[in-house]
């Protein structure tokens, strides 16, 4: 019998013995036997939440604040009806604004060589004013297909779709990419080790300052976040992400506002879930990355927005969720 069923009996046991033989109130024993029956509820209606695949051989065991905006119940519906998709794949969701000739280079690039396990690239056309190019067949057969969203939004991205047919979605931007050859190997990566992470390349860390203020920078000794704008990430996260839930919503609202902040926010999400840190995978040639001139990256609004997304987000969702790690992989570390 499990600890807590143990705990409630010998609980429940204790009461009725107090007050059928020591309390002279019948009234007073019918009260603490309502208060009693009903701890027994709640210790038994409370859900733990559902485990993925493929856990990391270093389990953190010391999980930051406790969170308490993780409605459990739908993470666990989430995760069970993401269990069918296929393990053996992944689709690549790449979302792009205006940069035609960017998202081509990247097409050509990521689209040149055979990856074995890329099922389908979607490509993100987050611009509802100008019409999205035709689909088409790459050379290798990999189908790529545009969505067209009707608000340039960059939660778009994270935007689930019954289209989607695997448990891997490779969030990807338009300015960036793995080589082919060490994209599969960053899947297998995830696949057998870590799905319970956000696993990419570009990785930063969270401090606070000396007035408690937390920011996110770089760090040589540590991390704590990979940014997706390359990352690997399990369906059912970006599921929960785009649910009716009032702090899901509250996050989307806050992304939308800023115009920034997703890519915190999904690795909050994560951590908030799994208390798990997110994982960085090198790959045998560093990633490309045009680092163009004007994004929102270099916009004068972006440093004051990226403080709001650290000290805002782990408000919405209860705490800071954030691990730091050390670990780090790389390509041809393990035979996958």
């Amino acid at each position: 019998m499990p600890r807590k069923a143990v705990t409630v009996c010998i609980f429940l046991a204790l009461v009725l013995y107090s007050f059928i033989f020591l309390s002279p109130d019948p009234a007073a024993f019918d009260r603490q036997l309502a208060k009693a029956a009903t701890y027994a509820s709640s210790a038994h209606s409370k859900s733990a939440l559902a485990v993925l695949e493929s856990s990391p051989d270093k389990k953190v065991t010391n999980c930051p604040d406790k969170q308490t905006k993780i409605d459990a119940k739908l993470w666990n519906s989430i995760k069970k009806k993401t269990d069918s998709l296929l393990d053996d794949k992944f689709t690549i969701l790449l979302q792009t604004y205006r940069r035609p000739d960017i998202l081509g280079r990247t097409l050509d690039a990521i689209l040149g060589e055979h990856v074995p396990s890329l099922l389908e690239v979607h490509i993100i056309w987050n611009d509802p004013e100008i019409p999205a190019p035709e689909n088409f067949l790459s050379k290798h057969g990999v189908p790529v297909i545009y969505r067209q969203t009707t608000k340039n939004s960059l939660n778009e991205k994270l935007r689930p779709n019954e289209a989607y047919r695997t448990k891997a979605v490779l969030l990807h931007d338009d300015d960036v990419y793995y080589h082919p050859r060490d994209m599969e190997f960053v899947f297998q990566t995830w696949r057998k080790k870590a799905q319970d992470r956000v696993v990419g390349a570009f990785a930063r860390m969270h401090v606070q300052n000396s007035e408690g203020v937390w920011e996110l920078g770089f760090s040589s000794d540590a991390y704590s976040v990979v940014m997706t704008g390359l990352v690997f990430v399990h369906i059912a996260f970006i599921e929960y992400y785009w649910t009716e839930d009032p702090v899901m919503k509250q996050i989307r609202d806050f992304v939308d506002n800023l115009t920034n902040c997703e890519d915190v926010a999904m690795n909050m999400l994560v951590s908030a879930i799994t208390c798990q840190p997110p994982l960085q995978v090198n790959g045998l040639k560093n990633p490309s990355n045009e680092a163009p001139a004007i994004a929102i990256s270099t916009s004068a609004a972006h440093p004051a927005a990226r403080i709001a997304c650290m000290n805002d987000l782990p408000v919405m969702l209860g705490g800071m969720p954030l691990i730091n790690t050390t670990e780090s992989i790389k390509h041809g570390q393990f035979d996958w």
